[in-house]
């Protein structure tokens, strides 16, 4: 796998997206990249340190580099250009969504309400656009 196809920006909110559903701290991203890796790390690549991640994730590095494609490999993070724009494009507002509504059905039964009725005003209009 190769993030390079991807903008930084791309590769950072898919690392963020994939630290949080995975449940995965700093350190234990690293520890569990760096125990992967360990043939490579001991063969001189450099292993992961938390300051990395936060870095990517923070999309405050430069260069995509082969580490930062090996974290995209360890977190197994779809390259695909054909449908990465789409894949991204709602994610961070549907994360922001689930964590809104823990704990509360209500706001539960709401939202799915208003995701139903998005689902068919958009079906509508694709229909009516054919």
């Amino acid at each position: 796998m190769n993030c390079n196809d991807l903008t930084n920006f791309q590769i950072s909110e898919r690392v963020k997206f994939e630290l949080t559903k995975r449940g995965l701290s700093l350190r234990k991203c690293c520890d569990g990249f760096n125990s992967k890796y360990k043939a490579d790390i001991e063969a001189g690549s450099p292993p992961l340190d938390k300051d990395f991640v936060q870095r990517i994730k923070k999309n405050k590095f430069e260069v995509s580099s082969k580490r930062v494609s090996k974290l995209c490999d360890f977190l197994g993070i779809s390259v695909s250009t054909t449908n990465a724009p789409r894949e991204l494009k709602l994610r961070k507002e549907f994360l922001q969504i689930e964590d809104a509504i823990q704990g509360n059905p209500e706001l539960e039964r709401q939202v799915r309400g208003l995701l139903r009725n998005i689902t068919q005003l958009a079906n509508t209009s694709t229909l009516q656009g054919s």
